[in-house]
């Protein structure tokens, strides 16, 4: 499957399941998350958006997410990738999906002490 083709079929599991088709959820959560791994932003973008909205975060496939948070959330990530991970991080961080994180503490602190010395 090509990445723009599993981009566009996650878009229609989204809209079936926004339509109220719960069962669509269940054909669009891997490749979601398989769209999270991609060098693609426009993939990246549609992988993280579908995470949230298709996984719920006592799924299995959130821990399978997290490597892909682990390496958007690094220091050579695409300032997009970081808000498209730190948005999933919001809506789907459990105490199992958190520890796995480290990186997201140290990025936090930088943050405040940079903005408080501007």
């Amino acid at each position: 499957l090509h990445s723009w083709a599993a981009r566009e079929a996650v878009v229609r599991v989204i809209y079936c399941y926004a339509l109220g088709h719960a069962d669509a959820a269940v054909l669009g959560k891997m490749v979601a998350v398989t769209l999270t791994q991609d060098t693609n932003v426009r993939n990246k973008h549609v992988g993280y958006l579908a995470c949230r909205v298709l996984l719920r975060a006592d799924d299995e496939l959130t821990l399978l997410l997290v490597n892909s948070l682990q390496k958007d959330l690094g220091g050579d990530a695409d300032a997009l990738c970081v808000c498209f991970a730190l948005d999933t991080v919001a809506t789907l961080a459990t105490t199992t999906t958190l520890p796995p994180l480290p990186l997201l503490d140290r990025r936090f602190v930088g943050c405040s002490s940079s903005s408080s010395s501007s």
